[in-house]
């Protein structure tokens, strides 16, 4: 049963009123020897925040239901939601088709097929995927570089204002990248609901995205109409 609740770090996650509604499946199954014992199926709808669980049984879960329009959600697994939160969350869109789940051993490595609008978005996905490998690195050699500047004899504010100099320039070279594959996907998927996420979630806090209302503007008129009703 979907129930509504507080879930605060959601809201930075983009999400889409599409005009088209349905029924929903999503059907999963894990390959591993410790099976989690719940799935958890977070999503977002008319200003609530919703959660729908599932117990887990032989590595299988299923979660129908229906929607007025595809959105995104989110999936965790645990033993509870607490502790389900804490690990890793798949990203998708609940769309009026059948999506299968499956993985060789954890919900980390899920592979995610069915519907159209997901076969879309892992197309981003995949297209992005380099970048977020480029953020780790840089962001793992940036707190390297915090904790050794931290046992220097040094004032506070010079060495992070160092530290800054140097990875700055490094962080806008990725912004700036982000935003240019998020804007040729949308050029090139201007009728998806996936595009209008996208470039929401990529020109957000980015002043690499400077043409952000060109690339709305580009969109269809179907999906501009939504604007509105995020």
């Amino acid at each position: 049963m979907i129930k509504s609740f507080t879930f605060l770090s959601l809201l930075a996650c983009p999400f889409y009123l599409y005009p088209q509604s349905g029924v929903y499946v999503v059907q999963g199954q894990l390959a591993i020897q410790k099976i989690p014992e719940w799935a958890y199926l977070l999503t977002f709808e008319k200003s609530q925040l919703l959660t729908d669980s599932v117990e887990i049984h032989d590595g299988g879960f299923l979660f129908t239901g229906t929607l007025s329009c595809p959105r995104m959600a989110n999936l965790y697994t645990g033993k509870n939601l607490k502790q389900a939160e804490a690990g890793f969350c798949l990203s998708f869109y609940l769309e009026p088709d059948t999506v299968l789940m499956t993985s060789t051993d954890t919900l980390r490595h899920m592979e995610v097929s069915g519907g159209a609008i997901n076969a879309s978005y892992q197309q981003l996905v995949r297209q992005l995927a380099p970048i977020y490998e480029q953020l780790k690195i840089f962001g793992k050699a940036y707190q390297a570089d915090m904790e050794r500047y931290a046992k220097l004899s040094v004032e506070a504010d010079e060495y992070i204002s160092q530290i800054n100099a140097v990875y700055r320039p490094k962080f806008a070279a990725i912004d700036a990248l982000h935003w240019r594959i998020t804007k040729q996907f949308a050029q090139t998927h201007p009728d998806s609901v996936v595009s209008l996420d996208a470039i929401y979630t990529s020109a957000h806090n980015n002043f690499q995205a400077k043409d952000v209302s060109y690339v709305i503007n580009q969109l269809s008129d179907r999906v501009k109409s939504q604007i509105n009703d995020r």
